[in-house]
């Protein structure tokens, strides 16, 4: 038996094979408890060989005796006498008030001898007296139910009655097995309103197959459902179906799915901005005055970029429309251009009147409307939104279960000469494997792309009846696309309008290689120790350091298929100033050497598909560490 005081239940396991299945949810499945454990009455009595002959004689010195107990041996096997008496009643060895029963309400009784069991109902349980066996005494007479009997040939010191039964409310809401995963789940509660093709987030505990066990990682994902509902009023459930099984396994204690779901996107909205008041000069500008502009994931089927801006500019209250560049524009064309400089201030350009009209004078005549706020800090973490600027109507509160996917910052210019070529080689379309990836990293929040065609297996080595462009993507957040399918089914939908809808296309997360390093630094006796220990761990640092660069092990240099290399980590080290020795003590691959924590590899190779990675979590050490302690020389610096 296993008590659970956090679930309020207990589990009970009996040792029998298993019989008759029974439906939880039915009105006619009972479980009784035996609250009383008695003895027939009899069970104590004397041995009857010790009785006097008075009782148990038929003749004494040849006279006829006829003792009340002759010929009957009850602790004889072999005697009738040795068995309780069959009939309707039962009587038990002493008084016992917790046995009650009656012909509306009946209790349970189980006598047991040897293993086996026989089960009666109780009708009525009243004290009385008995005299028998050669012992009187006051006892529970026990009423078997309508045609009911004791059963014969049972024991009667040996067996056991079982009675006094309760009856057990069965948990009628058990929890369907553990792992939750797959296309299909069972809700608990009612929910008809659902719909086809509603979004919705299932959030809960990670389950972990290997061990068998619910995780404390929380893990959310994104889904669709496929079909109506299907709604089970009498057991109070309602069965749904996604359109694509789950990513992960979850552990159903606590696993909730969330249906009221919206997309929503970074950026506040200035409503009506006065840029200032046209002349009539050519190329008059204004500059925007709250902040970066917000650009959004284009949605135009010919539009080259991949994102599209939240300005609307007009003039005397009529719109003018963005251009790329007024270059062909005629002199009465009623359109705008915007540039944007190094700080991030984005200015509004009109044309000469020969290239794009000026615009006409006029006081304040001259307004914009867009959003404000760009890049990366609009990636809030799970939970990052609470609550809505404007309330409505029927509205409690506001959560974000994921967190936001697909803000990026402005290219720097060492990124723009990497960039720069491949997207005007592509210039808005994907011919080749190339293009793909030039494409995809247009796209706003992909900051890493690879792309190659696939043409044989890579298990079997066979050849594909139909070979496919497989492209392969980092996110800015590392988020997997596989979680948040709403982005995903965007980016599909942006490549898809740009490329051969012949050419099979698929699309995935890479894989990350998770490395553990480990090393220890002798300083020149000429530097600083902790001064140099810093700058060691900046050169190696799996991030951005202060000043924008990245360290070796950054996610934000290294790309898909970069090995890491034993020497190659020396010659970082080595680079800083001041380091005398270096010994790296670990550098290992966390899902190959886990066991080994003295592993020095030469290599860690990274496939195509896949990016060295380095978490530096000290709270999940599983996701690898840079780990540099200090050992000899150098000056004391603090």
């Amino acid at each position: 038996m296993e008590i659970d005081k956090a679930a309020g239940t207990t589990t009970v396991t009996w040792a029998e094979p298993d019989g008759t299945t029974f439906d939880q949810t039915s009105r006619e499945v009972a479980l009784y408890a035996f609250r009383v454990k008695a003895g027939a009455f009899g069970n104590k009595a004397p041995r009857w060989d010790a009785l006097p002959l008075t009782l148990i004689g038929t003749t004494q010195q040849g006279q006829p005796v006829n003792g009340p107990y002759a010929n009957r041996p009850w602790d004889d096997p072999d005697n009738a006498a040795s068995r309780i008496p069959e009939g309707p009643y039962l009587f038990l060895d002493a008084v016992y008030d917790a046995v009650r029963g009656t012909p509306q309400i009946p209790g349970w009784a189980a006598l047991t001898t040897d293993g086996r069991a026989s089960l009666v109902h109780v009708t009525d349980a009243r004290a009385v007296s008995k005299a028998d066996y050669a012992i009187s005494a006051k006892v529970t007479r026990l009423t078997l139910g309508a045609g009911e009997a004791v059963p014969g040939a049972l024991p009667l010191r040996e067996t056991v009655i079982l009675t006094g039964s309760e009856r057990l409310r069965l948990h009628d809401e058990l929890p369907l097995p553990d792992p939750l995963g797959g296309s299909t789940l069972v809700l608990a509660g009612l929910f008809p309103h659902l719909q086809p093709a509603q979004p919705v987030i299932l959030h809960g505990n990670l389950w972990d197959p290997v061990a068998g066990a619910a995780t404390t990682i929380v893990g959310v994902e994104s889904a669709t459902l496929a079909a109506p509902p299907s709604v089970d009023a009498a057991n109070a459930i309602t069965t749904v179906t996604l359109k694509q099984p789950l990513a992960r396994q979850y552990a159903r204690a606590g696993a909730v799915l969330l249906a009221n779901v919206v997309t929503v996107t970074h950026g506040e909205t200035v409503a009506d901005e006065v840029l200032g008041s046209g002349d009539g000069t050519a190329l008059q500008s204004f500059p925007l005055k709250r902040g970066s502009l917000t650009y959004l994931p284009s949605t135009a089927l010919e539009a080259v970029a991949a994102v599209t801006s939240t300005l609307l500019v007009t003039v005397n209250g009529v719109r003018w429309t963005e251009q790329p560049t007024l270059v062909g524009s005629g002199p009465e064309t009623q359109a705008f251009t915007t540039t944007l400089d190094e700080a991030g201030q984005t200015t509004v350009v009109f044309g000469d009147g020969f290239a794009g009209a000026a615009p006409p004078s006029g006081k304040d005549n001259v307004r914009a409307r867009y959003r404000k706020g760009l890049g990366t800090s609009g990636n809030v973490p799970a939970g990052g939104v609470e609550q809505l600027i404007d309330s409505l109507p029927g509205l409690q509160k506001v959560t974000s279960p994921q967190p936001s996917s697909g803000g990026a910052d402005a290219e720097t210019v060492a990124q723009i000469r990497v960039n720069a070529p491949g997207s005007v080689r592509a210039f808005g379309r994907a011919v080749s494997a190339e293009d793909y990836a030039a494409l995809a990293l247009t796209y706003p929040g992909i900051v890493k792309a690879g792309a190659m065609w696939a043409t044989r297996s890579p298990t079997t080595l066979q050849a594909f009846a139909q070979p496919y462009v497989q492209l392969t993507l980092a996110t800015a957040n590392r988020v997997p696309l596989a979680e948040n399918p709403v982005v995903a089914a965007a980016l599909r939908s942006f490549l898809d309008k740009r490329r051969d809808p012949n050419v099979p296309l698929r699309i995935l997360d890479f894989t990350p290689v998770h490395v553990d390093v480990a090393l220890t630094v002798d300083v020149d006796d000429r530097f600083p120790r902790q001064a140099t220990l810093a700058e060691v761990q900046a050169a190696l640092r799996p991030g951005l350091n202060a000043d924008g660069t990245p360290g070796y092990f950054a996610f934000e240099r290294l790309q898909f298929g970069e090995s890491i290399h034993l020497s190659a980590v020396y010659a970082a080290v080595h680079a800083v100033a001041g380091v005398r020795e270096a010994t790296i003590t670990r550098l290992r691959r966390m899902d190959l050497d886990a066991g080994d924590p003295t592993k020095v590899r030469d290599d860690i190779f990274v496939q195509p598909t896949e990016i060295a990675v380095i978490q530096d979590d000290p709270t999940d050490p599983a996701r690898g560490r840079v780990a540099v302690v200090l050992g000899g020389g150098g000056f004391v610096d603090t």
